[in-house]
């Protein structure tokens, strides 16, 4: 059996370098925009501020095909875990990072089988995660979990 060291360091091996863009370099001065998935922007026409934001964050698997108007088009950064990336080619967008927020060792375990194009072990998740991944894996990136436990304990208690 595997520990969750393990699968990250295995994942962690099967993605590309782990770089920021060179453009972000040339901007002195970055606005960031985080964009959660909840409806509360339905019908306020705010895609085009969103967009004009430098850095743009979504959240799990928010849409924005068809609702660019409200949302806008861009993505920067979107944050996932297996039961919330999207799965439908349609929604790949070329130019976004994905992110990881491993939050149990089967969320890494997931990763590494679409990686390496093994069988999807479903087992432990709340819902069925994604049996394929839409992105390729210079997109993809995987979130400290010492980032997400440092949140989840010392910063919001």
């Amino acid at each position: 059996m595997r520990t969750s060291a393990e699968y990250f360091r295995l994942a962690l091996s099967k993605l590309q370098s782990c770089d920021l863009f060179d453009e972000f370099d040339n901007i002195p001065c970055k606005k960031c925009v985080v964009v959660g998935n909840g409806g509360v922007l339905k019908n306020k026409t705010l895609g085009e501020k969103i967009d004009s934001y430098d850095v743009i964050i979504r959240m799990n698997n928010g849409p924005v095909l068809g609702h660019e108007e409200e949302v806008g088009r861009r993505t920067t950064f979107r944050l996932f875990y297996p039961e919330s990336v999207f799965s439908d080619p349609i929604h790949n967008d070329p130019n976004t990072t994905v992110i990881l927020t491993a939050f149990k060792p089967h969320d890494l375990r997931w990763l590494l089988e679409l990686l390496m194009g093994d069988k999807i072990n479903t087992n432990g998740f709340w819902k069925k995660p994604a049996l394929n991944l839409i992105y390729k894996p210079y997109q993809i990136r995987i979130l400290d979990p010492f980032i997400i436990r440092t949140a989840a304990y010392e910063l919001l208690h």
